[in-house]
């Protein structure tokens, strides 16, 4: 390491003057100017002598003084020091450990004097060495380093750095002694860095330098190497990271023809959000975020596996080295890149990545290479770049100098001759800034780091969603039945749990990171097991693939909750309805909305498709490789679309004709109120809607008369398709919530909100014949028995035979009593909130999947009717409850959490449950039975548990014995606070009784009962009592222990001496009682919390109020402080609501830091870790959530920014959705609103996108024209002649690579999502129609993504009819594009129906060979029944879609 120069004195700088007080000086205008200050400089850079002369010129009232900073190694040796100098001792180049950092300091008189400090890490020792400082500027890119200084600490001195966010990571010695990148600066130079080492692999440059070495020319282009060498046109980027230094990077690479994603941790989905905040360098970076082309986010391996999937060619690494961080990248990770062959460029720190695994990683792909291997059987990473490594300098024998296609530098990336230029840049903007009186650039907030959901559990099932069961994995692939009970798909407030239901484990947790709304219904398709459609309750829809847990599409239609879903039998298409009585028909294979039904007025409860079989003779059309017909409707019988029955909590039950798109046929489903439900049976000949006082209707279904609705000429057929049968009534008088058709069997299954779910069952054909006979003896019985009366009576009287009663009764006209009877009730252990059938074969017993409202999950067999013989002495069969999953949660909501001295262990309490965590994986440990518990904390050593109950009693738990050691009567009333003192040897409570007392922990000897033996036994010891006046609800020791603080119910808390229960304060403010308080670590604070939904926070030496504000939106649960003050964040402290949010507040400056978003429920528990670094939570929607600290520093600007940002967006969308209901257009004839509307929401997101179009629109017709003139002008020059000099083109073509205007149309079109781009388009004026349909001729004519061009000119076509006939510009442009467009479709055509030919000769010739495997036209089952059977007449299958992964 190079011996840098050593301190010397500033000549330019003159000494200091004595500090002037902060007054105004008169200018010559005689207005207020600047006052004086005085700039110390302390930097290991050259004195910057121009810099200075502009800071004196723009700003003349600053004096500054420069003292520079000296580097010594042990290599170099120790220097005499220079007067005024200050050495900093380096890591020892000999040695791997890092050597003590030792500052010789003589600036006192310079800090004393200094306004303003520009350092890297030198800091006054305290503060009174610096009264007149206001301003620190950091030249690194965080402040870690300089976290434990009393500056820091101590002081509310304004700090800046060289960046926005400062890297974790960062100490004194990596920041000077290493190149620390400071991002904001030093963006550029790693950018170079990157794309240097990229091009020396991919130009195979190593190879060419060792030619040129040898004076050799080489065998050229005829080299293996040579040949193989790649462009960087086409290929991705992806940037983990996607801070300062990824968006150059990403700048240059875009400039190259790559294409980008990012990835950061957390999804930012707002333009706001993507934008840079921090200092650029000029003409750098990605300031607005606009390059990448999708964002991907999460702070978990999930997240980071569906982002490292997108085929990525180029993946830098930039991200700060964490906890979370460390070893980020290993074997599972590498194996993804190696599907495509990624290089992988670090520039972040060697522990970011495991490098014996990336070393493997890279030899795989090597050996690959040296075996002949191609395409994707070549697996493994093809290069790396390290700018890092771990350790450094790296040993001379580590195997990463010998790993393969690995380029390696000594941490250099970041050097230039730039860097302190560009640093004072930010210094010169930051004085610009502080003159004005504007907000500084990269203001360091002491404050911790964002609190962020890290995990959630506790939770089993929530009660808002429905259950739906599939079977295990093996078990749907083969034929050979399952030892298992299946998987059950669940909702858990905005994730979906999958639960293997006999081992009670959770095999896989689905959640969105971009949607926090809870999941409301879940749906399976029949089409494809593996696909699922998930309703949430802010009205979008995502479809996932239950393999890899992925999202495949998302929808976004309706204004509020999903109540139901629905998938057609082949699986390409799903309905949805919801609470906005809207219904819409999903594309899944278009991925758009198809249409809009209107017609209920209330929400819509249940929904199915009706699709009847197509009969033998019927004739279908032309079906084409889409499982579509030519006319563009599904071919599921004949050509038509299907139908929809549907039911609302309007009580009325609606047939909706698909093809038409209008209802055929209304009734009123339920005689007393709202319907509730409708289950439909497997073969769609009947259903069953579910009202109120347990009401169960049946409906015929005329499936055969649906069939033929698409073959009926005449309007107005009075023909019914849907017939009442009959009326049932369950046990039950509540409504009922769900109905449920056995899949196989002849069962229903039929609940209401009890806990108890009823089980029907349809008798056969022979029993209904029976009892029809049996009704008809009786009444031949009654018949022949009042006539014999009449005849005794009048013997004129004729009498009535048997024969005159004899009619032949067909078992269709059965009472639907005799066909369905009950069969059983089923007990369970909560109130039911969703069944489904499991173990779907027909077998002797019946599996039935229940989940209750008390977070559990049941499975209960019932064993099913064998014989139709009935005994006399038959009654309702015997069920078991087989499986259950339970364990994982509370039956009640938590009303109490409490945390173990080391934060290792989480105590939760709730009526009638004690349940034992660990922190760290969030499993369930010990489940104790306990009381209605109120409050809980463990005692000190962290093997007892104290609980106090409802019912006045203090219960005590060993945990390592999980056993109760004692109850202790302590109340007469219910004890609702208890606090363990700061001396560990006692504990108080608080009842409702009015008094709170004291107790003394002590250990007693104890006979043993029949022996004389002595056995040691904890024992809580009554000492003192306090009478209050009002029921005690909170009880806090002051840290000090000189204090205690009760809150009772006259809305008071009155502070008392610990040592003598003498009264020493009484606060009093609060309009409602005091829920909660705590204590702040150095006793100087107290907080209260309060019902009338303000927080109070007190002075403990005079009890003043220093401040009251309103918090919360509803009751304020409870307040906990940072139990200390390591951070200077002693007075931070966590207030929960029954607003469902936590907020996190300073108690100094009295202002909120941060708001945690993410419970759907009252928050009724929560429990700050000793360490701070986490906060646990426990609300009434059964989770338990924790709250882990980042390391990512918080900026209240940005959080009001992102308040406002989101309050800004709800009300815009809100305004786009009553604009949308009185939008006259949308209007029918007569001013009626039509029952099918197009199926369209506007969002931020789609307002975003249709901005961009017209944006590109903007500038593409310019450049096109400007491009069409130069080829005109190239054209018609004489070819002998020089031809004309390019255009000059907007900078945007150029950094996409000088691609052409109609080619960026199109890839801004192209990366729209597919679900919104109608919505997009609808954000276009009609003044932008003529440039679109421009480039929509240009891209039927080359044939470019014709699919896309259709959908885009159809839809605008339909959207514009009006104005587009009335247009005489429009009719020329359409008329080009409609020939151009016919000869394209034409050839697809002809190409689709050559390679439909060539599949079918290839099918017929598997078929004549009998192999199976194949997928043709008629075998739906890929081949499976080829070959067996071959003597019997197969039932044929139509082909379609099966799969829309």
């Amino acid at each position: 390491m190079l011996h840098r120069e050593p301190v010397r004195d500033s000549s330019f700088s003159p000494p200091l003057p004595p500090a002037s007080p902060h007054y105004l000086i008169p200018s010559m205008g005689g207005g207020p100017s600047a006052k004086p200050e005085h700039l110390l400089v302390i930097l290991p850079f050259p004195e910057p002598t121009e810099i200075f002369e502009r800071v004196k010129k723009n700003h003349p009232h600053i004096t500054i003084v420069f003292r520079r900073l000296a580097f010594a190694t042990f290599d170099v040796g120790l220097q005499e020091i220079p007067k005024g100098g200050v050495y900093l001792f380096s890591r020892c180049v000999k040695h791997t450990k890092e050597v003590p950092l030792l500052i010789l300091s003589r600036f006192t008189e310079l800090y004393h004097d200094a306004t303003i400090l520009v350092t890297l890490s030198t800091l006054p020792k305290s503060p009174e060495d610096c009264p007149n400082l206001e301003l620190i500027q950091f030249f690194s890119a965080g402040v870690n380093h300089v976290a434990n200084s009393p500056i820091y600490t101590d002081t509310s001195i304004t700090l800046t750095t060289s960046s926005g966010k400062s890297d974790p990571s960062s100490c004194l010695l990596e920041l000077l002694l290493t190149r620390e990148r400071c991002i904001g600066i030093h963006g550029p130079q790693i950018a170079e860095w990157v794309i240097m080492t990229a091009l020396v692999h991919s130009r195979s440059y190593n190879l060419l330098h060792d030619w040129q070495t040898q004076h050799n020319w080489g065998p050229g282009a005829s080299h293996p190497k040579i040949r193989s060498n790649r462009d960087f046109a086409g290929q991705r980027l992806g940037v983990l990271g996607y801070g300062s230094i990824g968006r150059q990077v990403a700048r240059v690479c875009s400039a190259m023809g790559m294409s980008v994603v990012a990835y950061t941790a957390h999804l930012r989905t707002t333009a706001e959000s993507k934008k840079d905040h921090g200092f650029i360098v000029p003409h750098t970076g990605d300031p607005d975020g606009t390059i990448p082309e999708a964002w991907y986010g999460g702070l978990d391996k999930p997240h980071l596996h569906e982002f490292l999937r997108q085929d990525i060619d180029l993946l830098l690494v930039s991200v700060p080295l964490t906890k979370e961080t460390t070893h980020l990248l290993g074997k599972e990770e590498f194996e993804i890149l190696g599907q495509k062959n990624t290089f992988v460029s670090n520039i972040s720190r060697g522990q970011m990545l495991v490098q014996h695994e990336l070393i493997d990683a890279l030899k795989t792909y090597d050996a690959g290479v040296k075996e002949g291997k191609k395409g994707s059987d070549l697996k493994g990473l093809r290069g790396a770049a390290l700018d890092v490594a771990n350790p450094e300098p790296l040993p001379k024998d580590h195997p990463l100098w010998d790993a393969p296609n690995c380029v390696i530098t000594p941490h250099i990336s970041g050097l230039s001759t730039k860097y302190a230029d560009r640093a004072f840049q930010v210094l010169e903007a930051n004085l610009d800034r502080r003159e004005r009186g504007e907000k500084l650039l990269n203001v360091v907030n002491r404050k911790q780091g964002k609190y962020e959901h890290s995990k959630t559990f506790g939770i089993v099932t929530s009660g808002t969603s429905n259950v739906v069961w599939t079977p295990e994995d093996d078990a749907r692939r083969s034929a050979n039945r399952s030892s298992g009970a299946g998987k059950a798909f669940v909702g858990a407030d905005e994730e979906v749990l999958c639960w293997d239901v006999k081992k009670g484990e959770l095999l896989s947790r689905w959640k969105d990171s971009s949607c926090s709304a809870e999941v409301t219904t879940i749906a399976q398709s029949e089409g494809d097991p593996d696909i699922f459609a998930v309703g949430y309750g802010d009205g979008s829809i995502r479809v996932w693939d239950s393999r890899i847990a992925t999202v495949l599409i998302t929808f976004n239609g309706h204004r509020s909750a999903v109540t139901s879903l629905s998938f057609d039998r082949q699986g390409v298409r799903l309905a949805s309805g919801a609470k906005d009585t809207d219904l819409i028909v999903w594309g899944l294979v278009g991925e758009t909305g198809l249409f809009k039904l209107r017609g209920h007025k209330d929400q819509i409860t249940a929904l199915a498709f009706i699709q009847p079989n197509r009969s033998e003779n019927d004739t279908p059309d032309e079906v084409n490789g889409t499982g579509m017909t030519n006319n563009g409707r599904l071919d599921d019988f004949g050509d038509h679309a299907g139908f929809l029955i549907t039911t609302g909590k309007d009580a009325l039950i609606k047939i909706w004709d698909l093809g038409s798109q209008h209802c055929i046929e209304t009734h009123v489903a339920q005689s007393n109120g709202e319907c509730w439900f409708m289950g439909v049976a497997p073969d769609q000949s009947g259903c069953v809607t579910a009202g109120n006082d347990g009401e169960l209707k049946i409906w015929a279904i005329d499936v055969e008369g649906l069939s033929n609705v698409a073959r009926e000429v005449l309007e107005g057929s009075e023909r019914t398709y849907l017939r009442e049968r009959g009326t049932l009534y369950r046990q039950g008088k509540d409504r009922t919530l769900t109905v449920s058709f056995h899949p196989r069997n002849n069962y229903i299954a039929a609940h209401g909100s009890e806990k108890a779910v009823e089980l029907w069952r349809f008798r056969s054909e022979s029993e209904v014949q029976k009892t029809m006979a049996r009704k008809k003896k009786r009444r031949r019985e009654k018949l022949a028995a009042a006539a014999a009366a009449a005849a005794t009576q009048d013997p004129t009287t004729t009498t009535v035979t048997a024969q005159d009663d004899e009619k032949v009764e067909d078992i269709s006209t059965a009472d639907v009593s005799d066909v369905i009877v009950s069969y059983s009730v089923v007990r369970t252990g909560g109130k039911v909130r969703s069944v489904d059938w499991a173990g779907r074969r027909v077998s002797k017993a019946l599996q039935l999947l229940v989940t209750t409202t008390n977070n559990q999950l049941e499975m209960y067999s019932i064993p099913a009717k064998q014989n139709e013989k009935k005994t006399v002495s038959e009654g309702p069969p015997d069920y078991l409850r087989s499986f259950s999953v339970d364990m994982p949660g509370h039956r009640t909501d938590v009303r109490s959490l409490a945390l173990s001295s080391d934060d290792r262990m989480l105590g939760s309490a709730c009526n009638g449950t004690l349940k034992i965590w660990n922190v760290r994986t969030q499993s369930c440990i010990r489940t104790l039975d306990c009381g209605y518990a109120l409050c809980s904390a463990f005692l000190p050593g962290d093997r007892i548990v104290v609980v106090g109950n409802r019912n006045g009693e203090l219960e005590l738990f060993d945990i390592a014995s999980s056993s109760s050691l004692d109850t202790v009567k302590a109340h007469e009333g219910p004890i609702w606070t208890l606090h363990v003192h700061p001396d560990g040897n006692s504990l108080a409570t608080g009842s409702a009784d009015r008094s709170a007392k004291f107790f003394k922990f002590e250990v007693v000897q104890e006979e043993i009962p029949g022996t004389r033996r002595m056995t040691p036994r904890f024992k809580l010891v009554h000492t003192r009592t306090l009478k209050v006046a009002d029921d005690i609800l909170s009880l806090r020791f002051s840290p000090d222990s000189r204090l205690i603080a009760l809150s009772s119910l006259d809305n008071t808390v009155k502070v008392f001496f610990t040592d003598t229960l003498k009264l020493f304060l009484n606060l009093y403010g609060h309009k409602l009682p005091v829920l909660n308080m705590d204590i702040s670590f150095d006793s100087k604070l107290i907080v209260t919390c309060s019902a009338d939904k303000n927080v109070r926070i007190w002075g403990l030496d005079f009890g003043d109020c220093h401040k009251a504000f309103f918090a919360h939106q509803d009751s304020v649960m409870q307040v906990a402080f940072i139990p200390h003050n390591q951070d200077g964040n002693g007075h931070h402290f966590f207030s929960a609501g029954k607003d469902r949010l936590i907020k996190y507040w300073d108690g100094d400056k009295f202002e909120q830091i941060q708001k945690l978003d993410g419970h759907h429920g009252e928050i009724w528990a929560l429990a700050v870790s000793r360490t701070g670094e986490f906060v646990v939570s426990a609300s009434h929607d059964k989770s338990i959530r924790i709250w882990q600290q980042t390391d990512e520093q918080i900026f209240l600007e940005e959080e009001r920014e992102k308040e406002l940002e989101e309050l800004y967006e709800s009300t815009l969308t809100t305004s786009l959705e009553a604009a949308e209901e009185e939008d006259p257009a949308a209007e029918g004839e007569g001013g009626e609103r039509p029952e099918a509307v197009s199926a369209r929401k506007q969002t931020v997101s789609t307002l975003i996108a249709g901005e961009k179009i017209a944006e590109a629109l903007e500038i593409a017709l310019p450049d096109l024209i400007l491009m069409r003139e130069h080829d005109d002008l190239a054209k018609s020059t004489n070819p002998s002649s020089l031809l004309p000099p390019p255009p000059r083109r907007n900078p945007i073509f150029l950094a996409h690579n000088n691609t052409s205007a109609e080619s960026y149309v199109l890839t801004v079109l192209t990366r729209i999502p597919a679900p919104a781009l109608q919505d997009a388009l609808l954000v276009l004026p009609f003044s932008q129609l003529p440039p679109l349909f421009t480039f929509l001729a240009l891209w039927a004519e080359k044939g470019w993504n014709l699919p896309l061009t259709c959908r885009v000119l159809f839809f605008m076509l339909k959207t514009h009819h009006r104005q587009i006939v009335a247009s005489k510009e429009l009719r020329v442009l359409l008329e080009g594009l409609r020939g151009g467009l016919r000869k394209a479709l034409a050839e697809q055509k002809d190409l689709m129906g050559f390679n439909r030919a060539a599949l079918g000769v290839i099918g017929e010739r598997v078929r004549e060979r009998g192999e199976r495997g194949f997928w043709g036209e008629e075998d739906g089952n890929g081949g499976e029944e080829v070959g067996k059977g071959m003597g019997k007449k197969k039932k044929k299958k139509k082909r379609g879609f099966v799969d829309v992964a």
